[in-house]
């Protein structure tokens, strides 16, 4: 009957409302927000909206709001003060966020509880590059690993947790070469592969952010293997002129490393047959 069934939504209210302290306490405040909407439904179902243990919930819910409003606002003034993009950022030399900056950022997003594999995986990323820019290479590295590891490999993964990946690799290949000693166990060409292929499945090879993984794709290979490092070049200019015309910077940018590449491969293979002429005759 009706009673029986108050007295159940009541019961449920009551436990609904402990583990909304409970989420408090862990100072999981969006969580806690949530369950006490759903209190508040049942009591204002069961005792009406004027009741006053109705208005005591909705009291905690105003509160609970403005908490989180506080640490919003908290958290865009840190980002402004720090004066970059930081939401899924990539690693470049204008790409500065100081080491105060990330622990607030830090302790921001932790307090605002955020859960899903790709928003922590971010966060991690953007941790990954203030550690980067402060030269502690093996937080960032630590950073980008568990970043990685959240994130699905299937054939269901969505195309946000694809492009946070494709940024994981690229950032965890920038960090490889930036500091070889203290790196991950892949090269991170091949970092840089990965990275390629999934930013071309998302946007096709002829978008920005592949344009320029392509470009830092060529780059890694320099002073590494010379044929590899044309091969990618290459491609990297025949992209640029679909992309951009004859007469762009950025073609004459690429013909001018091309053209190094060319230079280094040559005076490389000089030194070889000087090397050997000089062992034959001896």
């Amino acid at each position: 009957n009706t009673t029986l069934m108050n007295s159940i939504r009541m019961n449920i209210a009551s436990t609904l409302t402990h583990v909304a302290h409970l989420e408090m306490r862990r100072k999981e405040l969006f969580k806690a927000q949530q369950t006490l909407s759903q209190v508040l439904e049942l009591q204002s179902f069961v005792l009406g909206d004027s009741h006053a243990t109705t208005l005591a919930t909705q009291k905690k819910i105003g509160t609970l709001s403005n908490q989180l409003n506080s640490l919003y606002n908290t958290l865009e003034k840190m980002i402004d003060l720090a004066n970059l993009p930081v939401q899924n950022s990539e690693i470049s030399s204008d790409n500065f966020l100081n080491l105060f900056f990330a622990e607030k950022y830090s302790a921001c997003i932790d307090f605002l509880n955020s859960t899903t594999p790709t928003n922590l995986a971010q966060h991690y990323n953007n941790l990954a590059i203030c550690h980067h820019m402060c030269d502690d290479v093996s937080n960032a590295l630590r950073c980008l690993n568990e970043g990685l590891d959240l994130l699905g490999t299937g054939d269901d993964v969505s195309s946000a947790e694809l492009l946070q990946r494709a940024t994981l690799l690229s950032n965890l290949a920038i960090v490889t070469l930036h500091h070889p000693d203290g790196s991950a166990n892949i090269a991170p060409q091949t970092l840089l592969r990965q990275s390629l292929e999934i930013k071309k499945h998302l946007f096709g090879g002829t978008h920005p952010t592949a344009v320029a993984n392509l470009a830092t794709l060529a780059q890694s290979y320099q002073g590494v293997d010379y044929e590899e490092c044309v091969r990618w070049f290459k491609e990297l200019l025949d992209v640029q002129l679909e992309c951009y015309g004859d007469h762009s910077i950025q073609v004459a940018t690429t013909y001018g490393k091309l053209s190094s590449v060319y230079l280094m491969g040559a005076k490389l293979a000089n030194t070889n047959t000087t090397t050997t002429t000089t062992t034959t005759t001896t």
